[in-house]
C-alpha cells in the first residue's frame, strides 16, 4: 500500500500531543517545546518527500517470451529501462569473444585479439557476463587481488599500445610496438 499523508498527519500529531504533555510535565519551557516541534515536524515533513519519490523495484525477469507487463504501470521504471536499454538485432553474439566483432575501434580490436585466451575471458566475464572480482577469482581458483591486478595488467597493455600507436602514427610510422 501507498503512502497515506493524512493518516501519517494524524498519527504524527496525536504523538505529538502526548509527547508535549511530557515535555510540560518534566517543567520543559513553551520556546523548547516549539522548538522541538519544529524539528520533528522538518523531519516528518523530509520523510514524506521521501515516501512520496521511492518506487519499489520489482524482480523482473526478461526473456523473449514474455514483456515486461509487471513494471509497465511505473512511469519511472520505463524510462530507467528505456535509457540502459541497447537495440542489438538477435544475430548478435556476445558469448565467448563475440563481442570483440562489435568493436568500432579497429585497432583496439586488433589489440584485444592480441591477447592471451585467458585475459579475454576474464574482461567477458567482468564486464559482459557482469561477475563480480570475487566470483572470477572463485573461478580461476585465484585471490581477488591476482584477478584485480592481471586487469590492471590488460588496462596498461592496451592503453600502453593505443598511445604508442597514436605517437608512431605521429612520426608518420605506422607500425605497431607490442608489449
Amino acid at each position: 500500500m501507498g503512502y497515506n499523508h493524512k493518516a501519517e498527519q494524524m498519527k504524527f500529531e496525536a504523538n505529538w500531543k502526548k509527547i508535549e504533555a511530557e515535555y510540560r510535565a518534566v517543567g520543559m519551557t513553551e520556546e523548547a517545546i516549539i522548538s522541538m516541534r519544529e524539528y520533528d515536524l522538518k523531519y516528518f515533513n523530509s520523510c514524506r518527500v521521501y515516501e512520496s519519490h521511492k518506487q519499489e523495484m520489482q524482480s523482473m525477469v526478461f526473456n523473449e517470451d514474455t514483456d515486461c507487463s509487471c513494471c509497465n504501470n511505473s512511469s519511472s521504471i520505463n524510462d530507467y529501462l528505456e535509457n540502459i536499454s541497447i537495440g542489438m538485432s538477435d544475430d548478435v553474439d556476445l558469448s565467448g569473444t563475440g563481442w570483440i566483432d562489435l568493436l568500432d575501434n579497429e585497432a583496439l580490436r586488433k589489440q584485444i585479439l592480441k591477447l592471451k585466451k585467458r585475459d579475454i575471458d576474464i574482461i567477458t566475464l567482468l564486464v559482459f557476463e557482469e561477475y563480480s572480482l570475487p566470483e572470477i577469482a572463485r573461478m580461476y581458483g585465484v585471490t581477488e587481488a591476482a584477478i584485480t591486478n592481471r586487469i590492471a595488467r590488460i588496462r596498461r597493455k592496451l592503453q600502453g599500445k593505443r598511445q604508442m600507436n597514436s605517437t608512431n602514427a605521429g612520426n608518420g610510422n605506422a607500425s605497431t610496438i607490442s608489449c
